[in-house]
């Protein structure tokens, strides 16, 4: 049985979500068209149903997706909500994750400061939660900044932690 036949939409919505990321990940011809397609499938069942952590979960994958086409304006306003909804469920692991893509946002703008700054932000929350993959990721994010600025230096400590 599916999970609409049984009237379960969060499982429906689940389920979407996880088909709009093999869509991805196998990549192809208009993939990220059709990965959103079910991404905003999942998002409206799971707004319908008021799953604020499962549609903070949906926007962040949808602001990747935005982000990847060059759409810049999109991938902050959702991954912006995101942030908003992580914050107010006390998720530390989505927080970080949407500061991300906000750092990366910028970057894809040419704002690399403001890029730097949110990235900070969430290194220091990835050290609080002692997250070695996040501080890792952050870390590469803050040591390509500064060799895009010039800033050898800087760029050798982070790159080297």
């Amino acid at each position: 049985m599916m999970y609409d036949d049984l009237g379960d939409e969060s499982g429906e919505a689940s389920v979407l979500d996880e088909v709009g990321k093999l869509i991805w990940v196998e990549g192809g011809e208009g993939a990220y068209d059709e990965a959103l397609g079910f991404y905003e499938r999942a998002l409206l069942i799971r707004r319908r149903l008021g799953e604020e952590q499962t549609i903070a979960e949906s926007l962040g994958s949808m602001a990747t997706i935005h982000l990847k086409r060059g759409e810049i304006t999109r991938a902050e306003a959702t991954f912006r909500e995101a942030l908003q909804l992580r914050r107010q469920l006390s998720d530390p692991v989505g927080e970080i994750l949407s500061l991300v893509g906000l750092g990366a946002v910028h970057h894809a703008r040419g704002e690399l400061k403001k890029a730097m700054e949110i990235w900070n932000q969430g290194l220091e929350l990835a050290k609080k939660g002692g997250d070695r993959d996040l501080i890792a990721v952050f870390l590469n994010n803050i040591g390509e900044t500064h060799l895009a600025l010039g800033d050898l230096d800087a760029a050798a400590l982070a790159l080297g932690q």
